[in-house]
């Protein structure tokens, strides 16, 4: 689905040398050069440059670098869910899943929806949580995921016009690293935050 240079180049570019790239992909150092030529001929861009460390990624090649990570990545999580259409039948529900969309509140549920539709079963399918690809999911729920388990608002709901069903309320809470002087409270007050910096999730973030 994609050229098989990128991941060529995706290993150069992660081992700063084609000689590792080669012994890491199995191939000889040539062939590694000759597709990074290809590359960079078909794209007409230079990717990499020779400094006295070695070889260093180009303005370009990092942005292609950026860019060929999500794109190689996307594609794999395409197969997947082509995979996952080819075995839907009538008696399974695909679960979309994420590292921020986890199904283990879903599957703790599954007990309880066997005895209300038995024989049905569940399809874990994995995707890329990204902005772009969860408008694109809620978009198209039933096509290849029917249900993403998440946060919700109604403008998200209303702006992709989906339905959400409230599972569970849970508080709000806060991910930080262990050492960090908060850590250790079971409870936060607001005024606990003071001069601490968050990150929050903009509204309409995933609409």
């Amino acid at each position: 689905m994609y050229s098989p240079q990128l991941d060529t180049f995706i290993k150069v570019a992660e081992l700063g040398s084609f000689s590792k790239a080669a012994d890491a992909l199995f191939i000889t150092p040539t062939a590694v050069m000759k597709q990074n030529n290809h590359l960079e001929k078909r794209l007409d861009v230079t990717l990499f440059e020779r400094t006295h460390q070695g070889i260093a990624l180009t303005d370009a090649g990092r942005s292609l670098l950026r860019d060929s990570i999500y794109i190689t990545k996307y594609c794999r999580d395409s197969v997947e869910r082509a995979r996952s259409a080819a075995q839907h039948t009538t008696d399974a529900i695909r679960i979309g899943v994420s590292p921020t969309t986890p199904a283990s509140f879903i599957a703790r549920m599954s007990g309880g929806f066997a005895d209300i539709l038995p024989g049905m079963r569940f399809q874990f399918v994995p995707f890329d949580n990204t902005p772009e690809n969860a408008h694109e999911i809620l978009g198209h729920l039933g096509q290849n995921i029917d249900i993403v388990g998440g946060i919700v608002d109604e403008s998200i709901v209303e702006r992709n016009h989906c339905a959400a069903t409230i599972l569970a309320e849970v508080p709000v809470r806060l991910g930080m690293p262990f050492n960090h002087p908060l850590s250790m409270m079971d409870e936060l007050d607001p005024k606990d935050l003071d001069g601490q910096t968050i990150m929050i999730l903009r509204r309409d973030y995933m609409a």
